[in-house]
């Protein structure tokens, strides 16, 4: 991976909760903050029997340079250093 390079832009990222996957581990590593969901994201779409389609997996959202504090949806972790 290459060195990190200070910037102001904000990003926010959604992305599986699966910490033994590659890509997670790789995004944690130069992350600022993590914040973990509660429950299943739901897209707004409805089945058949009108309830909504819900994601298959935990989510989190990933930030960099935006405090996650802020939105009080789950558990937020911050990465050290």
């Amino acid at each position: 991976m290459s060195a990190r390079t200070p910037t102001t832009e904000q990003l926010v990222l959604l992305m599986p909760a699966h910490p033994d996957t590659r890509i997670f581990q790789r995004a944690v590593a130069t992350v600022d903050g993590v914040l973990f969901l509660r429950g299943r994201v739901k897209f707004g779409v409805l089945r058949p029997n009108r309830r909504q389609v819900a994601a298959s997996h935990p989510s989190a959202l990933f930030g960099w340079n935006v405090d996650l504090t802020a939105i009080c949806l789950g558990v937020v972790m911050r990465s050290a250093g």
